[in-house]
């Protein structure tokens, strides 16, 4: 012990270790040696003071309500109930939103698909008109209308005698 406050002293730079003195109880208790919990097992069975012995009988220390502490803190209360609401808001208010969406889109692919479906109509009525348009007849009656007349047979030049062979003029 001796040691230990030489080394105090010594920190302090004093040649005396500093004295402590005990603090005074603290109001409402009545001063007794401090007790410590006994754990048996990891269960609290009760203090036992630092004077007494194993052999004596272990005293439980009785549990007492602090005066002028509220039984139960408002804001807590309070706060527990605002987090309960607001997780009841997401918990109806996030599957509303995506059913909302869902119907939404289900409108928007119908209009979709409406839509295709007189653009697939209109396409079929112009490959039709296509298809009747280039037809031999219809190419021939048009040619006629713009005032074309069919080719005669062709013929063959000869450059050697530079004459024409076969074929007609156009009427």
């Amino acid at each position: 012990m001796a040691n230990s406050s030489a080394a105090i002293a010594s920190a302090y730079g004093t040649s005396k270790a500093p004295s402590f003195a005990p603090r005074p109880p603290r109001s409402g208790t009545s001063g007794a040696v401090p007790t410590r919990p006994m754990i048996k097992n990891g269960l609290g069975l009760g203090t036992r003071t630092a004077g007494e012995s194993k052999a004596e009988p272990l005293r439980r220390e009785e549990l007492q309500v602090i005066s002028g502490a509220p039984a139960r803190p408002r804001r807590a209360v309070w706060s527990a109930l605002l987090v309960v609401l607001i997780l009841a808001v997401v918990a109806i208010g996030i599957p509303m939103v995506v059913n909302t969406q869902m119907a939404q889109r289900a409108y928007d692919i119908r209009d979709q698909k409406v839509v295709l479906a007189e653009l697939d109509a209109q396409t079929s009525t112009l490959e039709a008109k296509l298809l009747e348009a280039s037809s031999p007849q219809a190419l021939d009656s048009k040619a006629r209308e713009l005032g074309l007349v069919p080719a005669a047979p062709a013929g063959t030049i000869s450059l050697g005698a530079s004459t024409v062979e076969g074929g007609a003029p156009a009427e």
